[in-house]
């Protein structure tokens, strides 16, 4: 998101990152959970601003630990249609905060990671009814939603090429998000939402700043209709 903020360090082990931010479109938001509400930097709204900020701790040089937090309102001064009926409503504050704590260790050539998340919206039920189809229950904007994960990997290049200038990890990683968790009354969860996700996979670098990913991604939800997927990604730092 645009923006303008501050960082820095304290005693060479504490990371900040203090920054404001043009807050979430609330329009966006759905029982898929939050990702629709981002503006992305183009045309952005910025009546309503946000606060986010993070700190990260490097406990030693295998280790480190941090979180953040955001807080901000999506309503943006905005009105919308309602789907069908294509009555005009203004949006609620939907106030949105969102926290999490993330931990990542390297020894030797294993590396583990993970991270837990968790967010809200206020005036959840206000928006859930102007934001779905009148009489239509199942896909509530949730009051609170939840996720993490868990990766473990570890290095095998060297088991194959010894001397090898490239990397090859193996990894395997645990997901599972729930962005239904806590609905408004009257409305019910859409159960395709809440779901689990195990991925094996490799990443391959061919440079210190370049990874290509191939990974198995395994997702079980609650009605059981998800398919299974291939994934293959390109990641570059510069």
């Amino acid at each position: 998101e645009n923006g303008v903020g501050i960082f820095g360090t304290f005693a060479e082990a504490l990371e900040y990152r203090v920054y404001v931010v043009n807050g979430m479109d609330a329009s966006g938001y759905s029982s898929k959970g939050l990702r629709g509400g981002r503006q992305k930097g183009s045309e952005a709204s910025a009546e309503d601003l946000a606060f986010v900020a993070r700190l990260d701790w490097q406990a030693c040089d295998e280790l480190q630990v941090g979180g953040s937090y955001y807080i901000g309102k999506a309503g943006q001064d905005q009105r919308v249609d309602q789907p069908v009926s294509m009555t005009e409503f203004k949006l609620p504050d939907a106030r949105t905060q969102i926290w999490e704590v993330h931990a990542d260790w390297r020894h030797e050539g294993w590396h583990a990671r993970g991270l837990f998340t968790q967010a809200t919206v206020s005036d959840a039920r206000e928006l859930s009814e102007i934001l779905s189809a009148p009489m239509v229950t199942s896909k509530p904007v949730a009051e609170r939603m939840y996720g993490g994960y868990a990766e473990l990997a570890y290095e095998i290049m060297p088991l194959f090429a010894p001397n090898s200038p490239y990397g090859l990890e193996a990894f395997f990683r645990y997901e599972y998000l729930d962005t239904q968790a806590d609905i408004p009354s009257g409305f019910t969860r859409d159960r395709s939402q809440p779901r689990r996700l195990l991925i094996p996979g490799l990443q391959f670098r061919p440079h210190p700043e370049v990874v290509i990913k191939l990974d198995y991604r395994r997702i079980d939800d609650w009605e059981g209709d998800s398919a299974d997927e291939i994934s293959v990604g390109f990641g570059l730092v510069f």
